[in-house]
Formats: structure tokens, C-alpha cells, sequence
């Protein structure tokens, strides 16, 4: 008797903690978010199209993981959207919308400067994909710029948009990554059934199979 309820205290220690690890591994990651607003003057100083230079004309979205879990991927989504289709075209012709992660301990992609071309009344999306190689806090900045084409050689070539600082702290839980928690926390939840109470499953098993065939 004594080694039965010591082996299902042991049992159902081993199942709470790894329930514990397991629900740590598998836990959404934490995401933040903010917007700003771009006004025409932003977007092309002293050449408004008729609106009032403190009209916004767009939101600029950004959305990042304020957490990660050591070994695990993440995004940091920046989106350029139009809110007033009564712009005239000509303020976005010929230009490009360029932007950059800076984002130095954590392994990202894409690195480097994206470009995407200036549509009216189109989103402009940009994405990176984010990996926690070690556990700590990082601080990095996310870069917008405004580039003019050769379509749009009266503008200033080149010229910062916004410039937006954001954090990201990555976790570990005893040392272990995500993937070795989910792992450790899924065996060890079975190992602590099976070692603790692996009579009451063998008598359970036994009673449906003793009704199946009744």
C-alpha cells in the first residue's frame, strides 16, 4: 500500500509538472500593436492635391511578438493602408515605399531594405520572420522611407517616413526551447500516467473489454 500511493504521488507530481512545462511550450505568443497616421504633408511636402496638409491620408500598422520562446518563429508585420481614396494620383506616382529591420541578437529575414511600389488605394505589406536564438531582451527599430522614381524627379529622392522602436524579449523555461518543452512536457505527461496510474487504466481497459464482449 505504501509503495502504491508513493508511486502515484510521484505519478501525479511528474503529470502537473509537465502539464506545467507542456502548456508553457504551446502558449500563444504575445503580440503588440500600434498605429500612426500619415498626412499628405508626410507624403509629399508642399503638394497636398487640394486637401489640407494635416488631413491623414493612410495608417501606418505595425504589429510585432512582445514575446517569444526560445527556438520559436515569429512575425513583425508592417502595413501601409490608405483611408482617403480622394487623393489625386498624381502624389504616389513613381514612388516607392522602403523599409528595414533592424533588429540586432535575433535571426530575421528578410535583411536588408524591401521595396515595394506606392499604389493608390492598394495596402502595402511588409513581413519578417523572426527565430529566438537566445534567451534575453532585445531592442531594435523599424525603419520606413519614402523613395522617388525617375517618374517623380521633382520630389526629394529619398526621405524617412517613420521611424518606430520596438522590443522583444525572448524566453526559455528551465533552459529548455519551445520545441524541448512541448517535447518533455507530451512525455512527461505520459510517463506520469503510465508510472502513476497505470493500475486504474489496466482495470478500466479490462471492464470495456469485459462489456464489449458481454
Amino acid at each position: 500500500m505504501v509503495w502504491q500511493f508513493l508511486r502515484r504521488v510521484c505519478g501525479a507530481g511528474l503529470l502537473i509538472f509537465s502539464l506545467w512545462v507542456f502548456a508553457w511550450g504551446i502558449a500563444p505568443a504575445r503580440l503588440s500593436s500600434q498605429a500612426i497616421q500619415i498626412l499628405v504633408e508626410d507624403l509629399q511636402p508642399g503638394k497636398s492635391a487640394g486637401l489640407s496638409d494635416e488631413q491623414p491620408v493612410a495608417w501606418l500598422r505595425y504589429q510585432w511578438p512582445e514575446k517569444l520562446r526560445k527556438g520559436d518563429a515569429g512575425k513583425v508585420r508592417l502595413t501601409f493602408e490608405w483611408i482617403e481614396s480622394g487623393v489625386d494620383k498624381v502624389i504616389v506616382n513613381g514612388l516607392a515605399l522602403n523599409s528595414q529591420l533592424d533588429l540586432a541578437g535575433i535571426p530575421h529575414t528578410p535583411t536588408g531594405e524591401i521595396s515595394q511600389a506606392l499604389v493608390m488605394e492598394h495596402p502595402v505589406v511588409f513581413l519578417w520572420s523572426l527565430r529566438g536564438a537566445r534567451s534575453g531582451e532585445y531592442a531594435g527599430k523599424l525603419w520606413l522611407r519614402l523613395q522617388s522614381q525617375p517618374a517623380a524627379a521633382d520630389l526629394t529622392a529619398r526621405r524617412l517616413l517613420a521611424a518606430h522602436s520596438l522590443e522583444i524579449r525572448v524566453d526559455s523555461l528551465l533552459g529548455l526551447s519551445g520545441d524541448q518543452g512541448r517535447v518533455f512536457g507530451a512525455v512527461g505527461m505520459a510517463a506520469g500516467i503510465l508510472a502513476g496510474f497505470s493500475d486504474v487504466l489496466f482495470r478500466w481497459f479490462i471492464q470495456q473489454k469485459s462489456r464489449f464482449y458481454a
